[in-house]
């Protein structure tokens, strides 16, 4: 019976060991984690202050991040303007339009929807709503620079 057991087991035991070896393998050698954002850190603190107490409070919070996150995606958005080629830097003009106008009706439907709830605790999560589009956005234009930077240019 014993014999039996450990055929049976060994089956499946020495993929599972190969696979264990593997996984150890490749977290070894894993990129280390990208740092948080500093906008990111900022709300964060903001949201989690002592003084930090009402959803006036925390809507405040998101607006600081929101525009923080807003001038970076224009600093971001001006710098690939004048980094690009002309095609690029086209396409780039032709997805920011498309983008603002999302992001716009985004909001407009964003609003509708918060607008069938009732009570303070719906502002800061619509704010948090808002502010999110911006800041992905301005973090993929910041990835845009990033590539642009890679060889130099």
């Amino acid at each position: 019976m014993i014999t039996t057991l450990l055929h049976k087991t060994s089956r499946w035991l020495a993929p599972l060991v190969l696979i264990s070896g593997m996984c150890a393998a490749a977290s070894a050698f894993a990129a280390p984690a990208e740092p948080r954002d500093k906008t990111s850190e900022a709300l964060d603190a903001c949201l989690n202050n002592p003084k930090t107490v009402s959803t006036a409070d925390m809507s405040e919070c998101y607006s600081v991040a929101y525009k923080a996150f807003d001038r970076r995606l224009n600093v971001a958005y001006q710098s690939l303007l004048k980094t690009l080629p002309t095609v690029p830097a086209q396409k780039l003009k032709a997805s920011q339009r498309s983008w603002l106008t999302f992001r716009d009706t985004e909001l407009s439907t964003q609003s509708a929807i918060f607008a069938t709830r009732q009570g303070t605790m719906y502002v800061p999560i619509q704010e948090e709503e808002g502010m999110s589009l911006t800041r992905d956005r301005a973090l993929r234009l910041e990835s845009y620079l990033g590539v642009m930077s890679v060889d130099g240019h």
